[in-house]
Parts: C-alpha cells; sequence; structure tokens
C-alpha cells in the first residue's frame, strides 16, 4: 500500500486494457526525478504542488484507451491539492499532449529512460492554470 499513489486500471469485458499510475510528491519523490531530477527540483522551486502521470500501459486498445485514461489523469490533477502534472513520454506523442492539454516541454533524454532501454523521452509539465478550458467542466 503506497498512500501517494493511485492506480487507474482501464477494464473492458472483464479485462484490464489499460493502467496508469499517478503518485503525489512527498518525502519518497517521484518517479520521474530518477531521469528528471534536476528539472522536477526547479518546479518544486516555483512552490508548485507536483503529481505524476507515469506507467502508462495499454495493449490493443491503445489509442482509446490512452486518451480516456490521460483524461483521468487530468481529472485527478484538478480533484486532488496539485496544481502541476508531470508526465514523460515518447518524443512521438509530445505534440498530442501539447494540443490536448497546453503542456509545456522541460527537457528530454535522447537515449534512454530509467527501466526502459533505448527509449527516449520527453519531460512534460500540465499546470492546473493552464489546461485547455474543455478539462475544467
Amino acid at each position: 500500500d503506497i498512500p501517494e499513489t493511485t492506480v487507474l486500471i482501464a477494464i473492458s469485458d472483464g479485462r484490464i486494457i489499460g493502467t496508469n499510475s499517478l503518485t503525489m510528491d512527498g518525502e519518497h519523490g517521484l518517479p520521474v526525478d530518477a531521469d528528471y531530477k534536476w528539472q522536477v527540483d526547479k518546479v518544486r522551486a516555483e512552490g508548485r504542488k507536483l503529481a505524476a502521470s507515469w506507467r502508462l500501459v495499454t495493449g490493443i486498445h491503445g489509442r482509446k484507451v490512452i486518451l480516456a485514461l490521460l483524461s483521468c489523469s487530468v481529472d485527478f490533477l484538478l480533484q486532488s491539492d496539485a496544481n502541476t502534472l508531470l508526465i514523460a513520454v515518447n518524443p512521438h506523442h509530445e505534440a498530442v499532449h501539447k494540443r490536448l492539454f497546453n503542456m509545456e516541454a522541460l527537457a528530454s533524454h535522447k537515449s534512454s529512460m530509467e527501466g526502459l532501454r533505448y527509449a527516449p523521452s520527453v519531460l512534460l509539465r500540465a499546470d492546473r492554470e493552464t489546461l485547455p478550458e474543455k478539462w475544467l467542466r
């Protein structure tokens, strides 16, 4: 039991088809600290209350499930006391995150992420006050 982390599970026909973990910043930090510690600390220094979306995994229903889980991540942000959501994604997905959630890129790794050999990533930031209006309803 990890009280800082919430795991979202997408289920279809009784089968798990996707998951997404959401972690509030605390004494153990955030999963994105492993790859982006100084960038995350810089956001912390702004006085932001942070949450991270991570371990987003889907099966064959990929795109629809990912969008649903990301939508739930934004809902999590809005219902929590966090005001900034961080997520590390493959650079190929950066544009869609920016378009959908008005996210800002903070940094990128060209070679790999912790635990994901040869997987490049970009750290994205969504702030509560800059989310598109459609997410605030």
